[in-house]
């Protein structure tokens, strides 16, 4: 399954390569049309076609930006994560908030984290 990151770059590519086909439609099409906006027909697809890609190209690079990237789980984070996991597999049924505090004790012994003082 492709990312949003993915889908919103492939929706510019597709919006992009449709505009590009419409100037290169204009641009066939310069036969048809009075000669009086001849002129017009041969220079605004050749231009028009070069704006798309300029704009396509800075709304690729504004999705690629907004993209953020991960951030790192902290080693307390990662041992609670641990220490809850065991205690769920070992007492099932118990209320998980109990069980959290429960892991925050055990996660604090384990790193040899100083008690809190009340």
């Amino acid at each position: 399954m492709a990312t949003l990151e993915e889908q919103a770059i492939a929706a510019i590519d597709a919006a992009e390569a449709m505009a590009v086909a419409n100037a290169q439609l204009i641009r066939n099409m310069r036969a048809l049309l009075p000669s009086s906006v001849r002129p017009l027909a041969t220079v605004a697809p050749d231009l028009f076609a070069r704006q798309v890609g300029l704009v396509a190209d800075l709304e690729r690079g504004a999705v690629r930006q907004v993209a953020k990237k991960k951030r790192r789980k902290s080693k307390y984070n990662r041992e609670f994560g641990i220490q809850l996991k065991k205690l769920k597999k070992k007492h099932p049924r118990t209320p998980v908030t109990q069980l959290m505090s429960r892991a925050h004790t055990a996660t604090r012994k384990v790193l040899k984290m100083p008690r809190r003082r009340r």
